[in-house]
């Protein structure tokens, strides 16, 4: 039984170990390498419980600025992170007018407004419906100089 214990905690040492070294080579890597899942593996790295997938809860409005100011981690990554994690459904569900924000120490830090709640449910609709904006484009095949002349010139 010990063997085992000793094994699992080794094993367990090994994998933290890998996990540390990954995550200190995404901090390290150009803006182009790095995919938002990744960019979400760093957040959850230092701070698990905040950045939890399956129960996300609400993040504090400006919490980026509390994380580059908590660790050395580069801005892109955060907003990498951060708009990945912030678009994904199970996170949309949870703003909720009058629900809860937390910050980095799971602390209380206000509550989502309407507009917040609103904006959350239209971006769920559109996410879930497939909507996509259309882009207009107009192709000019004939434009006619009228005048170069500007009113200070006479």
């Amino acid at each position: 039984m010990k063997t085992t214990d000793k094994n699992t905690t080794s094993e367990s040492s090994i994998s933290t170990s890998s996990e540390a070294s990954k995550i200190e080579s995404l901090l390290a890597s150009d803006e182009s390498q790095v995919s938002s899942a990744d960019a979400l593996k760093v957040l959850r790295y230092f701070w698990p419980t905040i950045f939890n997938i399956s129960t996300p809860k609400p993040l504090k409005i400006g919490i980026h600025k509390d994380i580059a100011e908590a660790k050395q981690i580069p801005e892109w990554l955060i907003s990498k992170a951060l708009q990945f994690f912030t678009s994904r459904d199970e996170y949309l569900k949870q703003i909720k007018h009058g629900n809860k924000r937390i910050n980095l120490t799971s602390g209380n830090s206000g509550t989502v407004r309407l507009k917040e709640a609103v904006d959350a449910e239209t971006k769920r609709y559109y996410q879930s419906s497939g909507y996509k904006p259309q882009r207009r484009t107009f192709l000019v095949t004939k434009a006619k100089l009228v005048s170069t002349d500007t009113p200070n010139d006479k």
